[in-house]
């Protein structure tokens, strides 16, 4: 986890100070790093409220000190960048300060990202905080079930991804999806469709390691997800260690929410 602290520790400390019998115990020093990268979350959640209310102006302003003088586009997609560690953090710095700080300031964080996903058209951040929000009622509700489910719907989408875009891509649904998205959208609908039919040419080993970089514009640098890249890369064998590692995560989140469901839901 971040700032070097264990992860049980950090959803110790997000469950609070009442939490269960067999409660993690938080030391000084750790409870010290976990409220830093919480306050410095906040932090750049103030920042990009105020480049997400200003299509990125803070950003420009930082980089005009290093004398870049970036386009509209390049510079909202620059700033909007910085949101993608944040969505990861959210929700977690969220659960530790609730009931620590304000909850003006704790109620920051997911308002400096939407003010990114809708004033930076970063949409992804916005989907990263509905599915985080989505994850943690899941398990909430359902402790060591949902976890299982959720583990098992993420290889499920690992190993078969490939092959459903592959089908929609012959079939013409990817093509004629593509003018009603946003460019961006569009240009991955492109990306995949040209990814997935280098997959079936070899689908038990891939094209090898770091391969994603070798196919020109077709594939700049990755295919922008993250099972179509395990399967371009490494084929059948990767996609399948892939899909076995996240059930085993999500099912050893099992095994926590049975002694707490906010921990593991967190």
């Amino acid at each position: 986890s971040p700032a070097g602290v264990p992860q049980s520790k950090v959803l110790a400390a997000a469950r609070g100070p009442s939490g269960p019998p067999g409660h993690l115990p938080i030391k000084d020093g750790e409870e010290i790093a976990i409220w830093a990268l919480s306050v410095a979350a906040c932090v750049w959640a103030a920042i990009l409220l105020g480049d997400g209310l200003s299509s990125g102006a803070v950003w420009s302003f930082f980089a005009g000190l290093f004398g870049a003088a970036p386009t509209e586009q390049f510079r909202e997609k620059k700033a909007a960048e910085g949101a993608y560690v944040l969505a990861v953090l959210a929700w977690p710095a969220v659960a530790f300060l609730w009931t620590r700080a304000p909850r003006a300031l704790v109620l920051l964080i997911p308002a400096g990202l939407a003010a990114a996903a809708a004033g930076l058209s970063a949409w992804a951040v916005a989907a990263a905080l509905a599915a985080g929000a989505l994850a943690w009622m899941v398990v909430a509700r359902a402790g060591r079930l949902g976890a299982v489910a959720l583990g098992a719907v993420l290889a499920a989408k690992t190993l078969l991804a490939p092959w459903t875009l592959l089908l929609l891509s012959r079939a013409g649904a990817l093509e004629a999806l593509g003018p009603h998205l946003l460019p961006s959208f569009a240009h991955r609908l492109r990306i995949w469709s040209y990814a997935v039919e280098r997959i079936a040419e070899k689908p038990f080993l891939g094209w090898g390691l770091d391969a994603s970089r070798k196919f020109d514009l077709n594939v700049p640098l990755h295919p922008h997800d993250a099972a179509l890249q395990l399967w371009l890369e490494l084929g059948a064998v990767g996609a399948l260690i892939a899909a076995a590692f996240w059930f085993l995560l999500f099912r050893g989140l099992g095994r926590l929410a049975l002694r707490d469901r906010h921990a593991a839901a967190v």
